[in-house]
This record gives structure tokens, C-alpha cells and sequence, in this order.
């Protein structure tokens, strides 16, 4: 086989495939021009009666909550130290709950703080 000849085999390979990719490409383009055109503009007709004067029960009572924990964490200011403290009170009552999700949200906030 000549150099020539191997030549011509790469350069039709080469050609071959890369109209081949064209061909894809214009496929995938053609596709997004359609998903383009889908766009349809549609007017509302129906009409729907809402009452919005209707009394819902809401449970609006607050209870107030006196929780103080003494906590000391070195090398942390006292707001820090604070909120460490109810954080790991808090940590607790989750736990005492089961909520293995809040578990691992407050546990993720006492790392954020230490």
C-alpha cells in the first residue's frame, strides 16, 4: 500500500464521518427548532369562583417559651456560646422525638458554629 492510498483511506474515513456529526447536528438543530415553534399562546376561558370572605379555623394561640441554658464553650464569645447551648438543647429534644432529618440539620449548625 502506497502512502498515497492510505492517505485517500484516512481522508474518506475522516470525510465520512464528519458528515456523519453534520448530520446529527442538523437532526438535534431541526429538533430544538421545532421544541421552538411548540410554543403556543392559550387564552383562559373558564372562569372560577373563589370565596375568599370564607372563615378557615386557624390554632393563632402562641405559647411563650422560657428555655435558659447555661453553657460555657472556651475560646467562643457569649452569643456564641448561646447558641451552641440551645442548639445542643435543641439537639436533644430531636433526638427525644426521633427526627433523624432535624438531627442532622441542627447537628450541621453546631459544626457551621464550632
Amino acid at each position: 500500500m502506497k502512502k498515497s492510498e492510505l492517505k485517500e483511506i484516512i481522508k474518506t474515513a475522516f470525510l465520512a464521518e464528519a458528515d456523519e456529526l453534520n448530520e446529527k447536528y442538523d437532526d438535534v438543530k431541526e429538533q430544538e427548532d421545532v421544541e421552538v415553534e411548540d410554543n403556543v399562546d392559550v387564552k383562559d376561558t373558564e372562569n372560577v369562583d373563589v370565596d375568599v370572605e370564607k372563615d378557615v379555623d386557624v390554632d393563632d394561640v402562641s405559647k411563650e417559651s422560657d428555655i435558659e441554658v447555661k453553657s460555657e464553650v472556651p475560646g467562643e464569645s457569649e452569643d456564641v456560646a448561646a447558641i451552641l447551648g440551645l442548639l445542643t438543647k435543641a439537639q436533644e429534644k430531636a433526638e427525644g422525638m426521633g427526627d433523624e432529618k432535624l438531627l442532622d440539620q441542627i447537628g450541621n449548625t453546631i459544626t457551621y458554629y464550632t
